[in-house]
């Protein structure tokens, strides 16, 4: 009887390993199974910087959400031009310096890089845990050095002081996700995610409503105050495209009418200043500093749908008029 119990227990044992093992496996190399679609859109870009593209493109975009909705690559691609859209949901220049030096790594230089991260992203960043990290999106040497820059620069305030390794090493932390993906068939809405950013070139909506009138983050506060790591994030993102002879343009994402008419003037004349330092110590071009456009055009507070041809447009006169 004793030695059957022990049977008993070590059978368990092993079976509980087991599983443990294999679900530990999908968690750690097949989150397309189980994350939320944004994941499909951290993939897709890191996909296309990691290997090798067949195709050329002379023109990258690097920006947040707002640009990823914002810019059409099909409407603002022509004989000259062929652009790809790398933008990131919640990302700022930390993600984008990593995403150009990695895909600079495996691809021929652009000619171009348009960077367009809204203003309040040059002052926090909520979503590097959410994110960032939770997508796994850097390698542990990366994730490292922005630790130690975090450290420091402003002892963690911008960022806060977690290690990037539970997310790897405690794999239980995606239980909830895992069985809200399953149940949800995730892994049909991350395969068309991605077969969409192959045709789109990596544009991609976040939702389809129009007047949207509420008030941005940067209509809320009321100055511009830049994170000291953010900035040398977007220091060292610019100094490696001037080390590869890539000339960059920065275009501030527009913002609704409501937004606008309650930026206080200290927020701006802040704002363009930071973007001054930046066009001064790096030759970066600003197309546009902060601006609006019609309420209409946007589909939420942040994201225009309508709108995006219109900043299409925009961004291609602006960077014809200065070619020229």
């Amino acid at each position: 009887m004793f030695q059957t119990n022990k049977q008993i227990i070590y059978s368990v044992m092993v079976l509980t390993a087991i599983m443990f093992g294999i679900y530990s496996y999908f968690i750690i190399y097949h989150k397309m199974l189980f994350m939320d679609v944004e994941y499909a859109m951290w993939e897709y870009t890191k996909d296309k910087t990691q290997t090798s593209n067949e195709e050329h493109y002379n023109f990258l975009v690097l920006g947040d959400s707002r640009m990823k909705a914002a810019f059409i690559p099909e409407q603002f691609d022509d004989e000259n031009l062929n652009s790809l859209n790398l933008s990131l949901g919640g990302s700022s220049a930390i993600e984008g310096y990593y995403t150009l030096r990695t895909y600079l790594k495996n691809n021929k230089k652009p000619d171009y890089l348009l960077v367009s991260y809204s203003p309040g992203m040059l002052t926090w960043h909520v979503w590097y845990w959410r994110r960032t990290v939770n997508f796994q999106y850097l390698n542990n040497d990366e994730f490292e050095e922005v630790y130690q820059i975090s450290e420091e620069m402003d002892n963690h305030s911008t960022l806060g002081d977690y290690d990037y390794m539970d997310s790897q090493i405690y794999v239980g932390k995606y239980l909830t996700q895992l069985i809200n993906g399953v149940m949800g068939y995730r892994w049909n809405d991350n395969k068309k995610m991605l077969e969409d950013l192959e045709k789109s070139k990596g544009h991609v909506f976040f939702g389809t409503g129009e007047n949207a009138n509420d008030l941005s983050y940067e209509a809320t506060v009321d100055d511009f105050i830049p994170s000291k790591v953010l900035t040398r994030y977007v220091e060292k993102l610019l100094k490696l495209a001037q080390e590869e002879d890539i000339k960059v343009y920065w275009y501030t994402p527009p913002v609704n009418e409501n937004s606008f008419a309650n930026i206080t003037d200290d927020y701006r004349s802040s704002y363009n200043a930071h973007m001054k330092t930046f066009e001064r110590k790096y030759g970066m071009t600003v197309l546009k500093p902060i601006h609006e456009i019609k309420s209409v055009y946007f589909s939420d507070t942040y994201h225009v749908y309508k709108g995006a041809p219109v900043v299409t447009k925009s961004i291609k006169d602006n960077l014809i008029a200065d070619l020229n």
